[in-house]
């Protein structure tokens, strides 16, 4: 076999693995996020979640009203960010 074939194949190769790598982790990311659901949320103190907001978006009233919804916070953290609706 060629040098040029062998090094096709190589380069093929690691294409084929970078690819299969950022599916398993978009697919790893997916699986994470369908197990969110609103009652699992903690309301720790340290938190500082304002519960009967929480309680009052995830009615999605908000969408019948036609209401902007912000939600700021750090990223890629493991805690949910403080919920606002905006007027």
């Amino acid at each position: 076999m060629a040098f040029d074939d062998r090094f096709a194949l190589l380069v093929e190769a690691e294409m084929l693995a970078r690819e299969n790598a950022r599916l398993a982790k978009i697919s790893a990311t997916r699986r994470r996020i369908t197990d969110a659901c609103i009652e699992g949320i903690s309301f720790a103190r340290e938190r500082q979640l304002d519960k009967p907001m929480v309680r009052r978006l995830a009615t999605c009233r908000w969408v019948t009203e036609h209401q902007t919804v912000i939600v700021t916070g750090a990223t890629g953290r493991a805690r949910l960010p403080r919920m606002r609706p905006r007027p």
